[in-house]
């Protein structure tokens, strides 16, 4: 589960860094004759929201967990895997 999260996390961070980047570049943009003091305050918010950003992801990502917290926490038994095969016939084409 970790894995996954983590993995999931990188992909999300991928988009959520391009639309911030998006976002600056605007910022910066609309702000080009403005004083540097501010540039660099735009600046220091948007890093600080790619850092932010994936954290709040995978804390997210963490509590939606559904189809890990539903798996079986143990491999099916040979008298387990019987007594399904009893119930459910096969059907061989």
């Amino acid at each position: 589960m970790t894995m996954q999260l983590v993995g999931w996390t990188l992909v999300h961070s991928v988009w959520e860094g391009g639309v911030i980047a998006l976002v600056l570049a605007f910022a910066f943009w609309a702000t080009r004759s403005s004083a540097a003091s501010l540039r660099y305050a735009i600046g220091m918010i948007g890093l600080v929201l790619m850092v932010v950003l994936p954290v709040a992801t995978a804390v997210r990502m963490g509590r939606q967990s559904p189809v890990v917290q539903n798996a079986p926490a143990a491999p099916a038994t040979s008298t387990e895997i019987a007594s399904r095969s009893d119930r459910e016939p096969t059907t061989n084409n």
